[in-house]
């Protein structure tokens, strides 16, 4: 049965069914079917990415200074650790207990370690608010006694800062201890 273009418009102007003769090759296919292949992949990128940051980087912490100890063995690494640490501490020595003296002073027995590398300076702090600022203390010096005017009995805090060596301002985190003040 030959068709002609003619007589396929006829039939599908009168109404025919011609579709039925149509090769299998030429149905349409979902206006939607790009749009959704295309947006599975990106939720497939977007997972992998989430993957590949949560799960398999989630082993270095990412404020960590990573250094390259490959190759080393365990007394290597610890020792190697340990030069580390030595750099960056600090000794700190006091008293646990602060005596009010007589005359008002404060007697703190705070001590810079001579084995700590840089100078330190330390406040007397009570209910919130700094009632001594030392000078600088030098490794291997001490303060036994401070004017803390209006300090009283009971909880108080010691802070006491690293200093750099050359500039003296500021280095590093303050630490603060907890002492016990006492009339003596």
């Amino acid at each position: 049965m030959a068709f002609t273009i003619e007589s396929i418009r006829s039939k599908k102007a009168a109404g025919t069914a011609c579709d039925a003769e149509e090769p299998q090759g030429n149905k349409k296919r979902s206006p939607y079917l790009l749009p959704c292949l295309i947006g599975l992949f990106c939720l497939l990128l977007v997972g992998g990415v989430f993957i590949w940051n949560r799960v398999l980087l989630s082993a270095s912490d990412s404020g960590a200074t990573v250094a390259s100890y490959h190759g080393k063995t365990k007394e290597e690494l610890q020792a190697e650790l340990d030069r580390e640490a030595s750099k960056n501490s600090m000794v700190i020595s006091i008293a646990p207990v602060a005596t009010i003296q007589e005359d008002g002073r404060l007697r703190v027995n705070l001590y810079n370690d001579e084995l700590n590398k840089l100078p330190q300076r330390f406040a007397v702090i009570q209910d919130g608010r700094t009632l001594f600022r030392s000078g600088v203390i030098k490794p291997g010096e001490g303060v036994e006694f401070c004017q803390a005017d209006g300090i009283g009995e009971g909880d108080a805090e010691v802070e006491i800062q690293a200093l750099d060596k050359d500039a003296l301002t500021n280095k590093g985190n303050p630490t603060r201890v907890k002492v016990r003040v006492e009339r003596a």
